[in-house]
């Protein structure tokens, strides 16, 4: 039998019987001994290398080396952890954390950046952040694929930097020093960065871990997860009045979004909302606006249920305020649909900022766009006549340009000539 002790180091007593009967009957017996064992407390908390903040639903493995040993344990809302009842024996504690991923965004993508081309000094914990693939090294493409990841979990779309799909990392206690790097351990390496206890002999109340979501090198994901860290997400600001626009069945359509005051810019994270079975968002661009010289940071992520990502960074701040970059759509509607082209995140430098699509003089943050025009309406009158044949047969010609609307293209081959005379003629007839 195992006896339940206090004392600090197992033990043996004999276990004497003084008399042994079955029903009533002596029978012969033996003495025996009981092993007292004790049983230790391995405690913990799980912080966020960025202030401190308590991390929750971090899943702890203590195992021991003889595989008779293996429990879990997972931290509460205040970042604790308990292991009771642990016998003596050699064991390794392993942290592992897989869910609350919020907090990456275009200006980590910059702050990598940044350290890559030697232009900032990175801390310990940033440098474990930065290094999102696990290789020891810090560089561009690393920033490339945090704005990437970034972009796809806007989304909803579980995305990995790295081959062993890890999302976090651990350290046993912050890190003021890195001379070498990396200060750390990987998990792939033959001695990861866990607790280790040879002989436990007693209670550990300090098995404490900094935890660093790999990417986060600006260190904001508390305020992205408040479910852990008890803080709310700050809601975008609002941006100015909502508007209307209409568009012609078949045609293109561009939309610049603008920042209406002085920022200064290292990264920039939107998120567009539309009805994909009306609009089809064909690409974007920073050509001619204010960052156009970060054309090569630009990564658009986007889906099939009309949802667009834009990330958009770099190494140099850039102070300005107007047209930060120009979405493209293709209008797939039919005649008489609509739907709310949403700007639902606008944010620099993981700030919210006031902004929106530049239509007209009109900064909005939502443009209902209806398909209203059809093939042939060259005009915009709501209707194919004899106007828009004159119209276009001087287009045709190679006059009045300036006076016909860029989806003058009636028939939708990429030019404007006779054939959309013809179209237009064949569209009045009936």
């Amino acid at each position: 039998m195992n006896v339940i002790s206090e004392e600090q180091n197992p033990y043996s007593k004999p276990l004497t019987f003084s008399e042994a009967k079955v029903n009533d009957l002596s029978v012969s017996f033996g003495n025996g001994v009981v092993d007292v064992v004790p049983q230790y407390i391995i405690s913990g908390n799980i912080a966020y290398f960025k202030n401190g903040e308590p991390v929750s639903n971090v899943t702890l493995n203590l195992a021991n080396d003889t595989e008779t040993y293996s429990e879990e344990a997972t931290s509460d809302a205040q970042g604790n952890y308990v292991f009771a009842d642990v016998p003596p024996g050699n064991y390794i504690l392993t942290p592992a954390k897989t869910d609350e991923l919020q907090g990456l965004s275009a200006f980590d993508a910059a702050s990598i950046l940044r350290y890559a081309e030697a232009e900032a000094e990175p801390g310990c914990h940033q440098m474990i952040a930065a290094d999102v693939n696990m290789d020891k090294s810090i560089t561009a493409a690393k920033a490339t694929e945090v704005a990437i990841c970034s972009g796809k979990r806007d989304l909803g779309v579980e995305y990995w930097m790295n081959t062993g799909q890890a999302n976090w990392a651990f350290t046993m206690s912050p890190i003021e020093t890195c001379e070498d790097w990396p200060p750390i351990s990987y998990p792939s390496e033959a001695s990861p960065d866990v607790r280790t206890y040879l002989s436990l002999d007693s209670d550990k109340s300090d098995a404490d871990f900094v935890a660093i979501l790999l990417g986060d090198v600006t260190g904001n994901w508390a305020a992205e997860n408040p479910a852990s860290s008890g803080k709310r997400i700050a809601s975008a600001k609002d941006v100015q009045a909502s508007t209307e626009m209409n568009v012609a069945v078949s045609s293109s359509l561009t939309l610049p979004i603008a920042l209406d005051h002085e920022t200064t810019i290292l990264g920039i994270d939107m998120l567009l909302q539309f009805d994909s079975s009306v609009l089809e968002m064909t690409g974007a661009t920073l050509a001619s606006g204010i960052l156009a010289d970060w054309e090569e940071n630009l990564q658009v992520v986007k889906n099939d249920a009309g949802q667009a990502a834009l990330k958009i960074y770099g190494s140099d701040e850039i102070t300005g305020k107007g047209n930060i970059a120009f979405v493209n759509f293709s209008v797939v509607g039919s005649l008489d649909t609509a739907t709310d082209l949403s700007l639902s995140k606008l944010r620099c430098n993981e700030a919210d900022v006031t902004g929106g699509f530049a239509v007209g003089d009109i900064l909005a943050g939502k443009v209902t766009v209806g398909v209203k025009y059809g093939p042939g309406d060259i005009d915009h009158s709501g209707a194919v006549d004899l106007s828009d044949l004159l119209l276009a047969l001087k287009v045709s010609a190679g006059i009045g340009m300036d006076a016909v609307h860029a989806d003058a293209d009636a028939t939708g081959d990429g030019k404007i000539g006779m054939d959309d005379v013809l179209h237009i003629l064949q569209v009045i007839a009936k």
